[in-house]
């Protein structure tokens, strides 16, 4: 079957990434933001971890949002009372000083072009990042390499999921949400194990871009740098990168 819909991975495929660098730049941040509440560095980073493996492993009986706070205040009981203003400061930090973070990130100006592409020849296109972060977060992200959410159908955060990659239920929620069957959707990542493995268990094709490429890629996904997927598209030979 042709493809109907390409679903985008962001961090790590249209917008360049050092995980490691990334994380570290972006908690030193966000500690500045919650000192206030007695809340120091290290402490934040456990904290946060923790909240991202209780999203990881959410069942979709609440959203992801819910998910992660039970998750922090668990750790910081002593702010209960505090909750609405810490919410709010850190939900301040994602609409204001989050924006630092593209400092540590990527330049990828063929993100811009292979959107405008595929807009172009027709194909539906949805934002299928790990809904790990604030909506907000994850506009400035996309603002990163020129994008924004009227560019895609559906753009995944932790406020409007309640399950995270690799659990295959995401990719199953997030066909729902778009409307598309499994084998019209062509996924595009760049991390084997949750945009290859949990798609492939749903009969989505995939590809991965390998220009930071995570994981082991075995023989049945098609890998390629960002620029071969430019030129593939620019070419109008979607059809030939089914991956999986």
């Amino acid at each position: 079957m042709s493809v109907k819909a390409v679903f985008f991975d962001l961090d790590g495929t249209l917008l360049p990434m050092d995980e490691a660098k990334f994380t570290r730049f972006y908690f030193n941040e966000l500690s500045k933001e919650v000192k206030q509440f007695g809340i120091e560095l290290v402490p934040l980073s456990v904290s946060i971890w923790k909240g991202v493996k209780a999203m990881v492993k959410n069942d979709g009986t609440m959203t992801n949002y819910e998910r992660f706070w039970i998750s922090f205040f668990e750790d910081f009981p002593q702010l209960l009372s505090q909750k609405e203003e810490v919410i709010a400061a850190i939900g301040n930090f994602y609409a204001t000083n989050f924006a630092k973070a593209k400092a540590v990130t990527g330049e990828n100006p063929l993100a811009e072009k292979v959107i405008r592409l595929l807009q172009e020849q027709g194909y539906p296109l949805v934002l299928a990042t790990n809904p790990i972060f604030p909506y907000t977060a994850t506009v400035t992200r996309m603002s990163f390499v020129g994008l924004t959410p009227a560019d895609f159908l559906e753009v995944s955060a932790y406020e409007n999921s309640s399950y995270a990659k690799p659990n295959p239920a995401y990719y199953t929620d997030m066909l729902e949400r778009s409307g598309f069957k499994p084998e019209e959707v062509l996924m595009i990542g760049n991390d084997f194990n949750e945009d290859v493995v949990p798609t492939r268990q749903l009969g989505i094709r995939s590809l991965l871009v390998s220009d930071c490429l995570l994981g082991e890629p075995d023989d049945g996904v098609r890998v390629m740098t960002f620029a071969e997927l430019y030129e593939k598209i620019r070419n109008r030979e979607l059809e030939e990168l089914y991956g999986g």
